[in-house]
C-alpha cells in the first residue's frame, strides 16, 4: 500500500476516503461500520465525516 497517497489534515484527521485507503477498505465500508458501531469511530464536523489518524491505525493493527 502507498501510504504517501493518503492526506492527514494538520489534527490528526483522515477523510472518509484516506481513512478508507489506510485500512484497505472502500469508503463505503466504513460508513457501513459506522451505521453498526464498528470499526474506527467516525467524528462529524460540518456535514462532513472524519476519522481519527492514530485511531485507524490501532484499528489497523487489531485494536478496537
Amino acid at each position: 500500500m502507498d501510504f504517501s497517497r493518503i492526506q492527514v489534515l494538520p489534527d490528526g484527521r483522515l477523510s472518509r476516503s484516506n481513512a478508507a485507503k489506510l485500512l484497505g477498505r472502500q469508503a463505503k465500508t466504513l460508513a457501513e461500520w459506522s451505521s453498526k458501531g464498528i470499526g474506527p469511530r467516525p467524528i462529524r464536523s460540518g456535514g462532513r465525516v472524519f476519522y481519527d489518524y492514530n485511531e485507524c491505525l490501532s484499528f489497523a493493527r487489531g485494536g478496537a
